[in-house]
């Protein structure tokens, strides 16, 4: 990881014409809590259009001659035009899961005959960022599809960094 940066996908919509043009972001390195300096910049364009918005097209070599204009004002620098991450002392935080049980699954492992009932071979798996997913021991459970509720009574635990450029947290049944 060179460096991040976050944006909310809200915060740019509600921007005039649901954008940022052409800006210089200040990279982090977000998964080290200790490294606080900016890794380099980032120069993007990003549009969140909705339905019924309209795509701004935007004349290039005007823009081009805009920046030209404001980088000299600013001695050929950019930390003028820089939209900055929080500075805000990032620490190590836990986030924890108990994963109880489930219920009413569907039976993912057909019958044989009467040699074998039909069943389901689950695990959960709980995803946040970019961190590498983390997931349950996998329970076998078989019967009718009344029965199929396997029970885990464990944790999973993943670090992360505060303050943090997601908060979307993902659960998943797998067989």
């Amino acid at each position: 990881l060179i460096g991040s940066y976050v944006v909310d996908a809200s915060y740019v919509y509600y921007q005039k014409n649901h954008e940022l043009y052409r800006v210089w972001v200040a990279l982090i390195n977000d998964r080290d809590p200790e490294d606080q300096a900016i890794q380099g910049y980032l120069k993007l364009s990003v549009q969140v259009i909705g339905p019924g918005d309209r795509v701004v097209v935007h004349d290039e070599s005007e823009a081009r001659q805009k920046e030209k204009k404001e980088d000299m004002r600013a001695d050929g620098g950019i930390s003028g035009m820089v939209i900055m991450p929080p500075a805000m002392k990032r620490e190590i935080k836990w986030l924890v899961t108990t994963i109880w049980r489930a219920e009413y699954l569907p039976i993912m492992d057909a019958a044989v005959g009467n040699i074998m009932q039909g069943g389901i071979d689950a695990f959960v798996q709980m995803e946040f960022g970019d961190i590498k997913p983390l997931r349950t021991k996998t329970k076998t459970v078989k019967g009718d599809r009344d029965k199929l509720a396997p029970e885990w009574r464990t944790e999973l635990w993943i670090p992360i960094t505060v303050p943090t450029g997601t908060q979307t947290v993902k659960y998943t049944v797998y067989d």
